[in-house]
């Protein structure tokens, strides 16, 4: 038979006690207790070694609720049926949080990378992954992507009062509201883009010109709403836009227009995705 790992003696006893402490403090607790003299090898000093021990027992916190977890601090316990799981998420510098089983892992203390395989089963069975103002969602085989590229929004300088979902061009190099009506001067016949904020003259105004945009009735030339799938032109009502033919008329010389101006598609009764095509002028 081999020897033991602990001596049978008060000097053993002394010994594994004194490890049970350490292995306690690598649990976890509020109350460490260790005496650093040490012990002496003599009942006194099991009995203290033993005092030291139910101490440091004492500060294990455990049980889900009852644990001494600090605010903010990523860490969380959710009960799954009889047991209690640790649960940890990281916020990145920008505020994003990754949370457990994301995919998305810290290297080196400060640099987050990703696991691959993870995050696209992640994406494959629906899940959303984002970044600011895009998004992408996948079903299946299929992936669809959303959003807003930020390329093509740019911010001008107004030259009179704008409102949100009218289209805007420039004239004498401040932003006004475009229009193809018959008689006015053929700049506002220019128009790039739709506003997607508003402002007085010198506020500035940010302009959306390759993508979507959502309009109003306000917006809209003889109708309430936009009706999907329908192509748009501009309006000869100052910022607004129109159907080629509506109930109250369409967009020819005879009618008050001087051009022909497509902007876009409607992709919903409120959403119409940008795509300006160089302008058409009208004559008798």
């Amino acid at each position: 038979m081999s020897d033991p790992i602990y001596s049978q003696s008060f000097e053993g006893i002394v010994t594994v006690i004194t490890d049970i402490i350490e292995t306690v403090s690598g649990v976890g607790t509020t109350s460490f207790t260790l005496s650093p003299e040490g012990y002496p090898a003599n009942f006194g000093g099991v009995v203290s070694a033993l005092a030291d021990l139910n101490s440091t027992i004492s500060g294990i916190s455990g049980g889900g609720g009852s644990a001494n977890i600090a605010a903010g601090s990523g860490i969380y316990i959710t009960t799954s049926g009889a047991f209690d799981v640790i649960n940890a998420s990281v916020t990145s510098a920008s505020g994003t949080v990754f949370s457990a089983g994301s995919g998305l892992y810290l290297v080196n203390s400060t640099e987050f990378n990703i696991n691959f395989d993870q995050v696209f089963q992640s994406a494959v069975s629906g899940q959303v992954l984002a970044e600011g103002s895009n998004a992408i969602l996948a079903s299946g085989n299929y992936i669809t992507v959303s959003g807003t590229d930020v390329s093509s929004i740019k911010t001008y300088t107004a030259g009179e009062t704008i409102a949100v979902g009218e289209f805007v061009c420039f004239d004498t190099g401040s932003l006004v509201k475009a229009s193809a009506a018959s008689g006015v001067d053929p700049v506002r016949y220019n128009t790039f883009g739709c506003a997607i904020t508003a402002g007085n003259a010198t506020d500035t105004i940010r302009v959306n010109s390759d993508n979507i945009v959502t309009l109003a009735d306000a917006n809209i030339t003889a109708d309430s709403q936009l009706t999907p799938g329908d192509s748009y032109y501009l309006s000869k009502y100052f910022g607004q836009v129109t159907r080629y033919s509506t109930a109250s008329g369409g967009i020819t010389f005879a009618e008050g227009y001087g051009a022909l101006v497509y902007v876009g598609r409607a992709l919903s009764t409120t959403q119409l995705e940008v795509e300006i095509q160089p302008k058409i002028i009208l004559t008798e």
